[in-house]
């Protein structure tokens, strides 16, 4: 994990819509967090980003698979 930067702002949005997409679909809108702005805590260091090593299950092989 590191701090985010701008350049990785739309992945931060997509990445956040996706998370809460369950609560989106219980709510019949999205929550708070899909519809913040999130540029000004990005400048401010406030937002993490990083990727996560999964084992990959699609085959029987032990390698990791890297997600987003």
């Amino acid at each position: 994990m590191r701090l985010a930067t701008i350049a990785e702002l739309p992945a931060v949005m997509t990445l956040t819509s996706a998370a809460y997409q369950p609560y989106t679909d219980l709510f019949g809108y999205p929550p708070i967090p899909v519809t913040e702005n999130y540029e000004p805590r990005i400048e401010r260091g406030e937002v993490c980003y990083g990727r996560l090593m999964v084992p990959w299950r699609g085959s029987r092989s032990s390698s990791a698979m890297p997600t987003t």
